[in-house]
C-alpha cells in the first residue's frame, strides 16, 4: 500500500507547479500512462482478484468498484459523499435485480440534486441521507461488499471523478479493517433519514453537480 500511494504522490508531484507560477494549465493527456498501478493484486473477492489500491485518472477506479459490485452475493454498503455515475448506479441495480441486499447513504446536499439518487428512490431501493455533524456534510466514500472487503479513498461516485480528478481508493479484505467501517456505516444508517417523495419531485436534472 505505502509503495504505491508514494509513487501516486511522487507523480502528482512531477506535474504540479509552484504556486508563484501562477493559475495551473490543463495537463496533457500523455501524462496519465504513467499513472501508478498495483501490479501484484492480492484482493480475493468470489473469484475475482481485485488490487490493494488503485488512482485516478485512467486507472480504472470505476471499473474496481463495478467489479466489487458484481461479484458481491449477499450485501452492497455505499455511504458516499456524491453519486452521479450512471453506469456504478447500473451495476447497482443489476445488482439488486439479482438479490443481492444494498444499503445506500449520501450526504443530503449534493444527494437532493442527484438524479441516480432520485433514480434509487424510485426504485424502491433502501437509501437514506445525512449531513454531518453542526452543519457539516456526509463526506465519507466507501463501499462494504458482503461486508468482506472494503473499498474507501477519496473517490465519489461521479465521471469527474474518474476521468479528471486526482482520486484514489484502497481495499482492504482484513476484518480489522473491515469491520470498523461496518460499525461506522451502522451508526451513521440509524440516525440518516429517508428523502420524502417531495423532496424527490423537487430534484431537477439542471441542478446535478456531477464534477465532484
Amino acid at each position: 500500500y505505502l509503495e504505491g500511494y508514494k509513487k501516486y504522490f511522487d507523480w502528482m508531484w512531477t506535474y504540479a507547479k509552484p504556486y508563484s507560477h501562477g493559475p495551473m494549465s490543463d495537463y496533457n493527456s500523455s501524462i496519465l500512462k504513467f499513472i501508478p498501478t498495483d501490479n501484484s493484486p492480492s484482493i480475493y473477492f468470489n473469484g475475482q482478484i481485485l488490487p490493494s489500491y488503485a488512482f485516478s485518472p485512467n486507472g480504472g477506479i470505476r471499473d474496481i468498484i463495478i467489479k466489487a459490485i458484481n461479484s458481491s452475493r449477499k450485501s452492497i454498503k455505499l455511504a458516499v459523499f456524491s453519486f452521479y455515475d450512471t453506469i456504478i448506479k447500473d451495476a447497482i441495480s443489476a445488482a439488486k435485480n439479482r438479490g443481492i441486499n444494498i444499503q445506500i447513504i449520501t450526504d443530503r446536499v449534493q444527494g437532493s440534486q442527484s438524479e441516480v439518487v432520485k433514480y434509487f428512490f424510485n426504485n424502491g431501493f433502501d437509501i437514506k441521507w445525512s449531513g454531518g455533524f453542526n452543519g457539516g456534510f456526509m463526506h465519507n466514500k466507501f463501499g462494504i461488499f458482503d461486508d468482506k472487503i472494503l473499498i474507501t479513498g477519496s473517490f465519489n461516485y461521479s465521471k469527474s471523478a474518474e476521468n479528471n480528478n486526482f482520486e484514489n481508493i484502497f481495499l482492504s479484505d482484513k476484518s480489522s479493517y473491515v469491520n470498523p467501517f461496518i460499525k461506522n456505516f451502522s451508526s451513521i444508517y440509524s440516525v440518516a433519514k429517508k428523502p420524502t417523495q417531495e423532496e424527490m419531485d423537487n430534484i431537477n436534472s439542471s441542478d446535478r453537480n456531477p464534477s465532484l
